[in-house]
């Protein structure tokens, strides 16, 4: 091995590896994956590329995968990330958004000296947007310090960001107009009286000191709560995991499911753990061993069920008792208030401001005139 593949090696390794809850983050000193896409002219978003603080809803020809949830429209923006979600919002810088650098581009402040524009590509098994030359207005009248940038959604999941050009650390530029942020967010749309927000569960923000030029980050779903499908799947994930049986739902009661946990009152539901027993009419071929076990715990469900009513024969009858004095205690409490409603409609209330007007079976409350 020479000496000049050996440095190649050594600048396209791997830096490093780190694990979050909900994603695995690679670092590398490389940008492999880079597709160029100002080459072709019909992929520019040309609106998108003349405007500041817009975004331009697109459609994926797939299912993504984004904190267990399956996404199929997004929004991209002229500040550097994607908007996650499925409908408008105004704060979508907030959470549930996918950013290789979202900051402050604006170049409407460079009078037309601003190289920078915006393109998409888009195919069945992945999801591209470059966003290039861009420039900061707090940088302005800087034209050198620009950036270049990608970001890849692919089928499965996965999400890439790669940087072609970083003109200056990001550690930097200023954040006292617009958010910076580089990594990933997810959150869920709940609502309070009529308003919705979208509330943040997990966000895997990236050390900004380590976006330079010719760098990845490439995110990696890992299993979670969300995805499984079944009360065993479940519960042996993760002890963080609960199942709802009324839903049939996994969750941790803190990701994309929490509202209807909430709702349905899993958080009271949810089960410990799961019933494993086959119910014998599910049971296709058992073994005589097997068959005699079934019937001992058949035989012992029907004596548990008739101790149980032997015992509820021999419990004191004392409902009917109870509602019988409930009656008497009600009907004499009713012959009182109508002695007392006759007896004011006669002789009046003499201290009060108010009496009953009697109308036959109905009784009126009207302002009586004042004693004299």
């Amino acid at each position: 091995m020479n000496i000049n593949s050996f440095l190649y090696i050594c600048l396209h390794m791997v830096v490093s590896v780190k694990s979050f809850k909900w994603y695995d983050v690679k670092i590398e000193h490389n940008v492999d994956n880079w597709v160029e896409l100002r080459s072709n002219e019909s992929l520019k978003m040309e609106n998108l590329s003349k405007e500041y603080l817009s975004y331009s809803r697109e459609e994926l020809k797939f299912d993504f995968p984004f904190y267990g949830s399956k996404i199929t429209s997004i929004a991209v923006t002229t500040q550097g990330f994607i908007s996650m979600h499925g409908e408008a919002y105004v704060k979508i810088f907030e959470t549930q958004y996918i950013s290789p650098l979202m900051a402050n581009f604006n170049s409407n402040v460079y009078n037309g000296k601003a190289k920078h524009d915006i393109r998409i590509h888009r195919d069945s098994k992945k999801f591209i947007v470059q966003w290039s030359e861009m420039l900061t207005q707090e940088l302005y009248p800087r034209t050198d310090a620009w950036f270049t940038f990608q970001c890849h959604l692919y089928e499965g999941g996965k999400i890439i960001f790669l940087y072609k050009n970083v003109s200056i650390p990001v550690t930097e530029m200023s954040d006292e107009i617009h958010p910076i942020a580089v990594g990933i967010s997810g959150g869920y749309k709940t609502r309070i009286d009529d308003s919705v927000y979208w509330k943040e569960f997990d966000t895997v923000r990236i050390d900004r000191s380590k976006v330079k030029s010719s760098t990845s980050f490439t995110f990696i779903p890992r299993p979670n709560c969300m995805e499984q499908i079944s009360c065993e799947t479940c519960k042996n994930l993760s002890h963080h995991c609960n199942w709802c049986p009324t839903i049939q739902k996994c969750s941790t009661g803190h990701d994309g499911f929490a509202v209807q946990f909430n709702r349905s009152s899993c958080h009271l539901l949810s089960m410990s753990k799961c019933d494993l027993v086959t119910p014998a009419f599910m049971v296709t071929s058992t073994s005589s061993s097997e068959t005699h076990k079934v019937a001992d715990k058949t035989a012992e469900s029907k004596k548990t069920e008739n101790k149980t009513d032997d015992e509820e024969e021999k419990k004191p009858k004392t409902d009917m008792t109870v509602i019988k004095v409930l009656l008497i205690t009600t009907g004499t409490i009713v012959l009182l208030l109508n002695i007392a409603t006759i007896l004011i409609c006669k002789f009046g209330w003499r201290r009060s401001h108010y009496k009953y007007e009697c109308k036959g079976t109905e009784h009126t409350l009207i302002k009586a005139e004042e004693p004299v």
